[in-house]
């Protein structure tokens, strides 16, 4: 039988914070944040499904554990998972949020990376996941709309960005798979 095979992309919000002004060589401490990081949002889809599924933290409450738990008992029925830059990032997110929570996750998932995998055996120009996919010609990663798009899920709470958010973060699963 074959595995079970889990395509993920999550999207992040940004940090908050107090500082007198931006610049090269200014560091921004710990200190200064107010509010903190989350998921905003998780696509997903199981190879060979057309379906691509997504849940988001909730535009107007902004919080991740809802997110965070369902998400969890989707990993956990995967036998592997796929994300680009996942060991670095997508999972270690997904943990850390279960943890800042307390929810319950497993201590480890079986992950294909293909950040790694591309950086490992492979000579291309870039190894982001648009890169990969135009020199492959595969499905084009989506435009995630710049900044601008977080600031107005973030702090306009629209709808639209955060349907747009969606349309992007469910792409990258399909050019990831």
């Amino acid at each position: 039988m074959a595995n079970k095979r889990l395509f993920y992309d999550i999207e992040t919000s940004f940090c908050e914070g107090h500082f007198w002004r931006p610049g090269y060589g200014i560091n921004i401490l710990p200190h200064q944040i107010f509010k903190y990081a989350q998921i905003i949002s998780i696509s997903w889809k199981w190879e060979g499904k057309d379906k691509v599924h997504h849940l988001d933290w909730g535009l107007n409450k902004q919080c991740d554990k809802q997110l965070v738990k369902k998400f969890i008992k989707v990993l956990n029925k995967a036998d592997e998972i796929v994300a680009h830059n996942g060991d670095r990032f997508d999972i270690k997110w997904i943990r850390t949020r279960a943890v800042f929570h307390d929810l319950e996750m497993r201590d480890t998932y079986t992950m294909i990376d293909t950040l790694k995998i591309c950086k490992k055996y492979l000579a291309l120009p870039s190894n982001t996941l648009a890169e990969v996919c135009k020199y492959f010609g595969l499905p084009n990663k989506k435009d995630a709309g710049g900044i601008a798009t977080w600031i107005d899920i973030v702090v306009g709470k629209k709808q639209e960005a955060l349907d747009h958010m969606h349309f992007y973060c469910d792409g990258d699963v399909v050019s990831l798979e």
